[in-house]
């Protein structure tokens, strides 16, 4: 997280978001008994703003060499990595929201998380004004740092939700080219094959 305005957070001035809500539990207070202590992802129905996330990505840059940096829009990696514009999103982006009234199987609070790059998989789709564009580009570097990371924080989400309680779930989610996914919805980064 870079910045929540509603707690009083910035990234740049208080340091990592774990430090910052151990050192003011108080400003963490959730908005109805249903939502934990702490839960603070963008909110769907508007109650948090001023919410503004980033991913720590590596990527190779105009130059030939690897960098690695927090990146909040894909289009700014775009132009870093001489690409020119890209996709203006989020690499990853968390949804979640809360019902107090909600009754199971409706869960009272859930998360959503969603990669909107390929950056994080070993098989890549070479950029639009590249052809041909059925063939697939090797990422597996890339994707053993970007996707081994995404992966290390989805297991603390998944361990974390299910320690309290909760359930961990995934969609179906397969790509043109084939699945990037395993069964637990963890990002595939060691593939050897585009099949």
């Amino acid at each position: 997280m870079d910045e929540a305005e509603c707690f009083g957070y910035s990234r740049l001035r208080d340091g990592p978001f774990s430090e910052f809500v151990h050192a003011h539990p108080e400003r963490l207070e959730p908005p109805n008994d249903v939502v934990p202590v702490g839960f603070v992802l963008n909110r769907i129905d508007g109650v948090y703003n001023g919410i503004r996330t980033s991913t720590l990505l590596d990527f190779v840059d105009a130059d030939g060499e690897l960098a690695q940096d927090w990146i909040s829009c894909m289009s700014e990696l775009g132009r870093r990595v001489g690409l020119g514009e890209s996709y203006p999103n989020e690499p990853f982006s968390i949804a979640a929201d809360s019902d107090p009234e909600a009754a199971p199987p409706v869960p009272a609070t859930w998360a959503e998380f969603s990669v909107t790059t390929d950056i994080f998989f070993p098989w890549v789709q070479p950029p639009l004004f590249h052809r041909p564009r059925n063939e697939l580009r090797d990422n597996m570097i890339l994707a053993r740092l970007n996707g081994s990371r995404l992966n290390g924080f989805l297991r603390d989400v998944c361990q974390a939700a299910l320690e309290i309680g909760g359930v961990w779930e995934h969609p179906p989610a397969d790509d043109l080219e084939g699945r990037v996914f395993d069964t637990d919805g963890f990002v595939i980064v060691d593939a050897h094959s585009q099949g």
